[in-house]
């Protein structure tokens, strides 16, 4: 009888004490996509980050870093004008943050957008810049059709 209590008490031990079936679990992904192009002395990366909760995108950031070339550096609020410019349209949607900035030979934009905080009156503008319905694969795929590298 000992020996059936301690197989029973073993058995319990290694096949725990409750089911994961009404157990909500989130799976989270990353993807980073980048791109490298220079043109006429001007090198730009850009890059955008999506994160994924159970398959639906959480939030996102597409930002673009250029390097200006030293003959260009007089005209930096000009060129980090024009680099914001796109972006503009957006800024007063909500869920959407702008960030940009420079230096002495460098322009930094980026636009984030936090799914969770996008309002239903914006979503369609909103999803003129990512489909936030998109999945991972489809990101994925769409990016690198645009000869991004993603990981």
């Amino acid at each position: 009888m000992k020996k059936t209590v301690l197989l029973l008490c073993v058995f319990v031990l290694l096949t725990g004490c409750g089911s994961t079936k009404n157990k909500k679990s989130t799976e989270t992904k990353k993807i980073t996509c980048s791109l490298k192009q220079i043109d006429n002395g001007f090198t730009s990366i850009s890059e955008v980050k999506v994160n994924f909760s159970n398959n639906v995108i959480d939030n996102y950031t597409t930002s673009t870093n250029i390097e200006v070339p030293d003959e260009y550096t007089n005209l930096m609020d000009t060129l980090l004008n024009q680099a914001k410019e796109p972006f503009l349209e957006y800024e007063n949607l909500s869920g959407i943050t702008i960030d940009s900035k420079s230096d002495k030979d460098s322009i930094y934009v980026a636009l984030t957008v936090d799914s969770n905080k996008v309002e239903e009156k914006d979503l369609e503008k909103v999803n003129e810049l990512l489909d936030l319905s998109s999945d991972y694969n489809t990101i994925k795929n769409s990016f690198e059709a645009l000869d991004y590298e993603c990981k």
